[in-house]
Formats: structure tokens, sequence, C-alpha cells
């Protein structure tokens, strides 16, 4: 009997549509669906300073649930260049790559990824380690064709190393920011800290002062209040990251990487660590920026992604 389901598609969007399906003399199986939706009204462009792109936001099921990700894509639908994966730092959300979403979305499609139990993707049964996160995210590349290129900032970097690692015939190229190669004396000394909320609200004014204590000149007060929302959408699950990320042999894992590496050190915590990763990386590139801050992806969207294309735009299409 024909039946209604519901059903999602590529861009996350989601509407009814009823199914028949009949077996037919010879054996083969027929399936004849009718969408229950008129259709769809054509998307508008946003146009910004960094030209005019689409935008949405979007659902993808994998092994912990519901992965969220925005992805931008030049409104003309011209598309010459690999995808690009934003991995963004815990317990923040891909919504930290609001402002440099579209200026990276040249000729290509730019996905920014919430990693599982942070914005709005489902979280795993328990906390899992960076591979868990690296082989969730992994369904998702599977979806696309060809090969794709990596964007990680702090926890996104160990992120985007163990994908590239896991899918080396499907990764182009790595952009590594901020690189949080930790010592082992470090690592050994790691306590989870977990998440504590006070009744009267202090944690919140203590969370808004440490981000306005750090953030780039730039940011407006209306981005850093966006930074703080986003640290909060994980709820007592924010500390899971902790100890991946204390976990993570990066020094083991960097060494074996074969794909083409572009560090960027910006001037925050992880400045030294930056500078000792790129040397464990063969053939990698390092570039300075000591004038920008935590917040510089609010602060110098533009900067920033004709620093990242320029590079990826003069590797080999294939990896």
């Amino acid at each position: 009997e024909p039946r209604v389901s519901r059903v999602t598609g590529a861009d996350g969007s989601q509407w009814d549509a009823t199914f028949l399906f009949a077996w037919d003399p010879d054996g083969h199986l027929l399936e004849i669906n009718q969408p229950q939706r008129s259709a769809r009204a054509a998307r508008p462009a946003s146009k910004g300073p960094c030209g005019e792109h689409e935008i949405v936001r979007g659902y993808t099921d994998g092994r912990y649930g519901q992965l969220h990700w925005h992805r931008a894509r030049p409104a003309d639908g011209a598309l010459d260049a690999p995808p690009l994966l934003l991995f963004h730092q815990t317990p923040l959300s891909g919504r930290m790559f609001a402002e440099v979403l579209p200026c990276l979305a040249q000729g290509r499609e730019v996905y920014a990824i919430d990693t599982p139990g942070y914005g709005e993707s489902d979280p795993s049964p328990e906390p899992t380690d960076i591979g868990g996160y690296a082989a969730a995210i992994a369904d998702f590349v599977e979806t696309l064709d060809g090969p794709v290129d990596l964007l990680g900032y702090h926890t996104g970097v160990l992120i985007a190393v163990e994908l590239a690692l896991l899918e080396a015939e499907k990764v182009r190229a790595l952009t590594l920011v901020a690189v949080p190669l930790l010592t082992e004396s470090q690592r050994a000394a790691y306590q989870p800290e977990r998440t504590v909320f006070e009744e009267d609200g202090s944690h919140l004014v203590e969370m808004w002062r440490s981000s306005w204590r750090v953030r780039d000149p730039g940011q407006s007060i209306g981005q850093v209040a966006r930074i703080v929302a986003e640290k909060q959408r994980a709820g007592e699950r924010a500390w899971w990251a902790g100890p991946a990320i204390y976990g993570y042999p990066l020094a083991d894992k960097l060494p074996k990487l074969r794909h083409p590496v572009l560090m960027i050190r910006p001037a925050d915590a992880l400045w030294e660590h930056t500078g000792r990763a790129a040397a464990l990386v063969p053939g990698s590139s390092l570039v300075d920026r000591d004038d920008w801050k935590y917040g510089f992806f609010d602060a110098a969207p533009g900067d920033f992604a004709s620093l990242v294309l320029d590079y990826l735009d003069e590797l080999p299409a294939q990896p």
C-alpha cells in the first residue's frame, strides 16, 4: 500500500512524500513517489563584502545521529575547486566561522560543521576520542563527490589531522590554524574540568569576561556575544572534548601526513605550539600573523580567506 514518509534533501530541507513499491513480472522492484510539496522557491542570495553567496543550514544522518552544518556557495553556482570543510574550536560550533564562511566560498562550497555534541549536532552516547569525532565526520565526507580540503582551528586541527589520515585518498590539503601540540607533561597533568552552573549566573559573567578579555580589537560586541552563546550550547557536555584533546598523540600523527599543509600562527596561547608543529610536518608552510588575536575570523575575514585561498588555488585539483 502507498505510504507517506519524511524525506531529507541534500541541503537539509525536509518534506513529505508518498511512496509506492511494486515488483514487476520480471522481478524488478519499481518505486513511484510523489512529493507532497509545491515547487521550492529559489533561495535568495545574500550580498556581503565578499560577494553574493547562497548560505544554507542542513543536517546529515550519521553514526551519532544528525550532523549539523552551514554551507556557503557562490550565488552563480560556479564551482571549480574542491569543497572546503571547516572544523571549530570547542566548546564553540561552526557559527564561529559565520563571517569568514562566504569569503572562503570563492569557486567552491564551504561547510562549517558542528562537531558531534557541539552546536546543533547530536552527541555521541558517551565521551569519545578524536578518532570518534573524525569517523563521524568521515561519514559526511563520503556523501561528497571528489576530493575535499580541510581547515581546522584549535580542537578542529586534531579532527582535521585524524580525518586526513583516515581518509587519505579523499583529502587534498589541510590548513591548520593555531595547532595544539601539547607537551607530554601537559598531557599527563590534564584533569577534566566538569561544567559547573551557578544559580546566580556568575558562570555566565565569567564566560563573558574571559571572552571579552581576549577578543580581537576588530571584533564587535555583538560578535563576542555570539561566541559566548555558542559556548553554552553544549551544556553539561561542554567538557567532553577535553580528554579527547589531551589524549590525542598529535606529535606522532603529524609526521604521517602526506598532504600539502599550510599552518597559520595567530597571536594566541598556541603560538609556540604551532611553531613546533610545523617542524614535524615535512614540506609544510608556516605563516605568522602576530596581528591576529582571538576572534580574527570575525575581525579579518577577507584577509584570512585570501591567505587560505591563495594557498589552495595553487594546488593540483586532485590529491
